[in-house]
């Protein structure tokens, strides 16, 4: 999705259904460049702190530089066995 500029409560529960789908597949979501309004009805329903503050993401580099990050991070963990 690109240029979302509204969301409804129908909007919110399909993307709660897609994240529970997510998640029992091992694969996390994510949002980027969210606007405000979208991201503040969010907040509201608690949709952010169920992904996850830290997979909302302002820019796409900011997303790409954290998934890289958290990537190297578990390859050295399994290298070195530390996890």
């Amino acid at each position: 999705m690109s240029n979302l500029m509204n969301v409804d409560t129908s909007g919110i529960l399909i993307l709660e259904e897609l994240h529970k789908r997510l998640l029992s597949r091992g694969v996390q979501l994510a949002m980027v460049n969210p606007r405000w309004l979208v991201i503040h009805k969010l907040k509201v329903a608690h949709f952010v702190d169920k992904i996850g503050r830290q997979w909302v993401f302002l820019t796409v580099a900011e997303a790409v530089d954290a998934f890289n990050y958290k990537k190297w991070v578990m390859l050295f963990l399994s290298k070195y066995r530390l996890s």
